[in-house]
């Protein structure tokens, strides 16, 4: 019984090593110039599907000066100021959405790479920069969308039930759903795990 016990215990932890270290998988990379075009994706996101979008990058404008800028920090003179306090903001664009619709749901600011969460809508996406003066701009953005794989999105969503204390969600019967599972599998199949 103990070495029963001791692999189930096993599974789970392996599970939860498992579905917490995976990383996002890319699935599309775009280019975005800053001239103020509109750059597509190669492919339609899912209806209703949670994606990761990674801004990374920076770009001149304002030349010959060439101040600079990123997705969300535009450079002006020796410190970075967020793009909301200036009166004409600068910066990363998806499906027309910019400043101050589109808020990153992570930064870092020293590498100027910011993470946007985006729910397809069944279409391709497309990027573009805020700005009111596309002619004096000069560079590329690189825009990454991921997903997560499902295995590591149905954990989240069970850890975040289980987080709340909501033993009435779907997320605890369907831990002791497999719990169960396995000990017929084990009990009965004869069903061995080492």
């Amino acid at each position: 019984m103990r070495m029963h016990v001791a692999s189930v215990v096993v599974l789970l932890i392996w599970m939860l090593t498992f579905a917490t270290a995976c990383q996002p998988i890319q699935v599309d990379v775009v280019s975005v110039g800053v001239k103020g075009e509109q750059y597509y994706s190669n492919l339609s996101l899912a209806n209703g599907e949670q994606y990761i979008i990674r801004v990374e990058g920076t770009f001149r404008f304002d030349e010959p000066i060439g101040k600079l800028a990123d997705a969300e920090y535009v450079k002006d003179g020796e410190t970075w100021e967020y793009r909301g306090k200036r009166s004409q903001p600068i910066g990363i664009m998806i499906n027309g959405i910019g400043y101050p619709g589109l808020t990153p749901t992570g930064e870092d600011r020293a590498n100027h790479v910011y993470t946007y969460t985006w729910t397809g809508a069944g279409t391709p996406i497309w990027f573009s920069v805020q700005d009111n003066n596309y002619a004096d701009n000069s560079g590329v953005l690189t825009a990454r969308i991921m997903r997560r794989p499902f295995y590591a999105r149905v954990w989240e969503w069970m850890v975040g039930k289980w987080r709340a204390w909501q033993p009435w969600a779907w997320g605890v019967p369907v831990v002791a759903a497999v719990l169960i599972v396995v000990g017929v599998l084990v009990k009965i199949g004869g069903l061995r795990l080492w």
